[in-house]
């Protein structure tokens, strides 16, 4: 998905979108076809602009503006991850070119460490520190 966004200030946007802090919300209109939003909920997307990066959650809302299979329409990002796709520029922009699309798997790591919640990205990199030493007993345990 690529096209022209405008973010939303919500102040508080848990209140107002129900956009959890690490998520980002869209409208439906996005994509037309309900299985493929279905699907697509909850999925980490990489969302990319000119200037900058980031990993967020995807949400769709429809409450947002948007045209089927869009140009432009309304985003709910957290400041930190508008910031990075702003490229940390001192005027920040209202609007920015985005593109969406869906996390690889070599880019879970990044995804770790971009999470704007410190508990959530300790959590994730605990996880996958479990996970590598479980492989590393696995191994150790089938060379002998």
């Amino acid at each position: 998905m690529k096209g022209e966004f405008n973010r939303i200030s919500s102040g508080s946007p848990e209140e107002k979108y129900g956009v959890p802090l690490g998520w980002v919300a869209i409208s439906y209109r996005w994509m037309p076809e309900q299985r493929e939003r279905r699907l697509s909920h909850g999925r980490w997307y990489r969302i990319s602009s000119a200037h900058g990066t980031t990993f967020r959650a995807l949400r769709f809302s429809p409450n947002l503006k948007g045209t089927l299979q869009a140009q432009a329409g309304d985003v709910v990002v957290d400041w930190q991850a508008w910031l990075k796709l702003a490229g940390h520029n001192e005027i920040v922009p209202d609007s920015l070119s985005l593109s969406f699309r869906r996390v690889r798997p070599w880019e879970w790591p990044r995804v770790m460490f971009s999470h704007p919640d410190p508990g959530t990205r300790l959590s994730m990199i605990l996880g996958f520190l479990s996970l590598l030493l479980a492989l590393w007993s696995i191994y150790l345990s089938l060379r002998v």
